[in-house]
C-alpha cells in the first residue's frame, strides 16, 4: 500500500495503534505516548501461533539437538510441578492506553477492531506475518521496525547472520509493511558497530546487541516516523529488488558453524598481534 498524500488527522488528533505479539512492544507504546502530537487509542496483542508439540520438537532437534530436547522436556516437567522457571517479569502496560486481546491479528474480529478505532496509523512491533486485509486498514498503512539493514538482511534474527558474515555494522530499519517480508518502502535507518569477533558465546553476543542497541535506536526512528507521518512530512524510498531469499531462524549446525567461525577469527586476530 501507498500512503495517501493527506497529511494529518485534524481536531480528532493523529490516531495509532500498535499490533503485537510480544511483551517488549509496551517499550514502543510507551515511547510514542511521549510525543504529544500523536494519539495512541490502544495496543491489540494476540498470541504468537503455537506448533503443534511434534513440530516444536522437531524444531527444537533442528537448532539444539538432544541437549534441546532435553531442556524443553525438562521446562515442560517443572512448568506442570509448579517449580519456578526464571521466566522475565510480566511488562507494566502504559496508563491510559488499552490493551484488545484478539485471537488472531488476521482474523476477521481483529480486522472489524482495526476500523472502529479509525486509525491513521498502525505500527508492528513483534507480529507473525500479517495480510493486506489487516495491515493496509489504518488511513496511511502500517509501519514495522525490522532489526537489519534491508534488502540484504530480511528475515530473522537480528544480527545473527550479519555476524556470520563478518559484518562490522549491523542494521535496524523502519518501513512500510507490504505484501512481501521486509520490502516495503524505508522511511529510515540507523546502524550501530559490530564486533565481528566478540568475546564469549557469539549467539549469546547477537542477542544482547538486539536488545540493548537496535532495539532502543529503533524506538527512535519508530517515534521520529510517526511524528514525520502526523506532520506529512514523511518521504519514503522504495526498496531495491532483494536478490536472496529471507534470512531464516538458524538451526543447530548453523548455530555451531557461528561460533567455529567466529573462534576462528579470534584465532587469526591473536595471530596478527
Amino acid at each position: 500500500m501507498t500512503p495517501r498524500p493527506d497529511a494529518g488527522a485534524g481536531p480528532r488528533g493523529f490516531r495509532v495503534a500498535i499490533l503485537t505479539c510480544q511483551d517488549f512492544a509496551w517499550e514502543t507504546v510507551a515511547a510514542l505516548t511521549a510525543i504529544p502530537e500523536l494519539t495512541v487509542v490502544g495496543v491489540v496483542r494476540a498470541p504468537l501461533p503455537r506448533p503443534g508439540l511434534t513440530n516444536k520438537l522437531k524444531r527444537t532437534w533442528r537448532r539444539d539437538g538432544a541437549v534441546g530436547i532435553a531442556a524443553a522436556v525438562w521446562r515442560m516437567a517443572t512448568r506442570a510441578g509448579g517449580a519456578a522457571t526464571g521466566a522475565r517479569p510480566a511488562p507494566v502496560p502504559v496508563p491510559g492506553v488499552p490493551q484488545h486481546e484478539v485471537a488472531s491479528l488476521n482474523a476477521e474480529a481483529c480486522r472489524a477492531l482495526l476500523r472502529s478505532l479509525d486509525l491513521d496509523l498502525a505500527v508492528l512491533d513483534g507480529t507473525n506475518i500479517l495480510k493486506p486485509e489487516t495491515f493496509d486498514i489504518p488511513r496511511l498503512g502500517s509501519i514495522n521496525l525490522h532489526c537489519g539493514r534491508l534488502p540484504a538482511y530480511r528475515g530473522a534474527p537480528p544480527a545473527f547472520w550479519e555476524l556470520m558474515a563478518g559484518e562490522r555494522e549491523v542494521g535496524v530499519t523502519v518501513h512500510q509493511v507490504s505484501a512481501e517480508l521486509d520490502a516495503g518502502a524505508i522511511y529510515a535507518e540507523g546502524s550501530a558497530p559490530l564486533d565481528p569477533a566478540p568475546a564469549g558465546d557469539p549467539v549469546a553476543y547477537a542477542d544482547r546487541v538486539w536488545r540493548e542497541v537496535l532495539r532502543p535506536l529503533g524506538l527512535q526512528l519508530i517515534c521520529r516516523t510517526a511524528l514525520a507521518l502526523a506532520r506529512g512530512e514523511a518521504e519514503p524510498r522504495p526498496q531495491p529488488h532483494a536478490s536472496t531469499p529471507a534470512n531464516r531462524i538458524p538451526s543447530r549446525r548453523e548455530l555451531q558453524r557461528l561460533r567455529a567461525v567466529v573462534a576462528a577469527r579470534r584465532r587469526a586476530a591473536g595471530a596478527t598481534r
